[in-house]
């Protein structure tokens, strides 16, 4: 690289140039081997964001993953029951049921196995481009690959209510998991004893309690865990787009200059854009609390440690629950369809039911800039980049398939959920 300073911050403490720190083409370049890329010249041609950047299809076979990870530690920690169990955690809960990512309505559906290797694979980039030590480097990505182990069946969505009535949720599930306190952490515990790391250190990283070096990396506004998870919705309503590629993102944080800061700008509208017309959209909000209002009239059905089980097991276990998302999907869309027809003044005809709608308590983030703000530490991100939690009263669509859940029970046939390939 020539021509121009980058500046490095750990910390607070400026570096001159890292050991390697690459053009962006050849950051890239370097790896095409374990990372699903493609160049888009279209991209290029429409000015986009980050038109350096090629496509990033967010999955890695067993072959890229043994090259992506060569320290043993990192390759035994996948390879144990505990991180395995999360191919079968779906990513966004019930949301997966209704959308089908990237576009393909088969055979591609995120889960947290791939988004936590999407996370490692941010924090290996992250490691090379920053020159980060070896000690520091391996404590990352195990930390990376472990911050989700904790997540129970449909993660976010039944989540709350495993809190309110058992008192867990997936950060104690995840510390659990990682200090091998219950049984399917075991293994993953004692794979960092046998490699010298002390599981304390990983669970201070991901609950953003540590002071080592790097730790921004899990605790900033813009960090690894969220860099992967907004990508990854994002082809939830876009085909991979070239302005939510998670690893141009991690290079801006590698390496702070004015591209990278217009970078970071972008993936923080972006934030934004996902939340509030996405995730805490009407369709999916209202999948998420009608599926919590269920669980929650029939708890006496669950236990506590229902929260460690895959997805086909509790879902296999509780029939009612299967059957619910089964119908959920056809019925909250249904619905939703015919309140904006009926709000856009058109008429029900006499073979269309009124479609009931409630109006709850609804989630929302606010999410500014101030761009006077510096980044020159780390520190500084939290305050450029500031995000609001409120709530305020928005529709409940779907309540028709509750109803037709009271009305038919669960006694009869039961759709297959895993018809699709996860």
């Amino acid at each position: 690289m020539t021509g121009r300073q980058i500046t490095i911050w750990d910390f607070g403490v400026e570096t001159a140039e890292p050991p390697h720190a690459p053009a962006l083409a050849e950051a890239f370049e370097d790896l095409a081997d374990w990372a699903p890329v493609s160049w888009p010249e279209e991209a290029r041609a429409a000015g986009d964001l980050f038109p350096e950047a090629p496509r990033f299809r967010f999955r890695l076979d067993d072959g890229a993953i043994a090259q992506a990870f060569p320290q043993a530690l990192h390759r035994e920690l996948i390879a144990s029951p505990g991180f395995q169990r999360l191919r079968d955690i779906s990513f966004l809960g019930v949301i997966d049921r209704l959308f089908h990512p990237n576009g393909k309505p088969s055979f591609v559906r995120h889960n947290r196995y791939h988004h936590s290797l999407g996370v490692a694979l941010l924090a290996v980039s992250y490691c090379r481009l920053a020159g980060v030590q070896p000690r520091d480097r391996d404590l990352l990505i195990a930390a990376a690959l472990l911050h989700d182990v904790g997540h129970g069946p449909l993660s976010h969505t039944l989540e709350p209510v495993f809190a309110d009535r058992f008192g867990i949720d997936h950060h104690a599930a995840t510390a659990a998991v990682i200090r091998g306190e219950v049984p399917i952490g075991r293994d993953v515990r004692a794979v960092l004893d046998r490699h010298g790391v002390d599981p304390d250190e990983v669970v201070a990283l991901i609950a953003r309690r540590s002071n080592r070096p790097h730790a921004h990396l899990f605790s900033g506004p813009i960090n690894i865990d969220t860099i992967d998870g907004i990508c990854r919705a994002n082809t939830y309503l876009h085909r991979a787009p070239v302005d939510a590629h998670p690893l141009i993102s991690v290079l801006a944080l590698a390496r702070v200059d004015r591209a990278g800061v217009r970078r970071l700008d972008g993936f923080w509208r972006l934030k934004e854009r996902i939340y509030d017309s996405f995730i805490y959209g009407d369709v999916c909000r209202s999948a998420d609390a009608l599926v919590q209002r269920h669980v929650d009239q029939t708890i006496d059905r669950y236990r506590a440690e229902d929260f460690f089980l895959t997805e086909r097991a509790l879902l296999g276990r509780v029939r009612d629950l299967q059957a619910l998302i089964a119908i959920l999907v056809g019925h909250i869309h249904a619905d939703f369809r015919a309140a904006r027809a009926a709000a856009a003044g058109r008429k029900r005809t006499a073979a269309e039911p009124a479609v009931p709608v409630e109006m709850v308590m609804g989630r929302e983030r606010r999410f500014t800039i101030e761009p006077d703000v510096v980044l020159d530490s780390p520190e500084a991100y939290a305050r450029r980049y500031r995000e609001v939690k409120t709530r305020r009263k928005r529709p409940l669509y779907g309540l028709s398939a509750l109803a037709a859940i009271a009305a038919e029970g669960a006694g009869g046939r039961q759709p297959d959920l895993f018809g699709v390939a996860a």
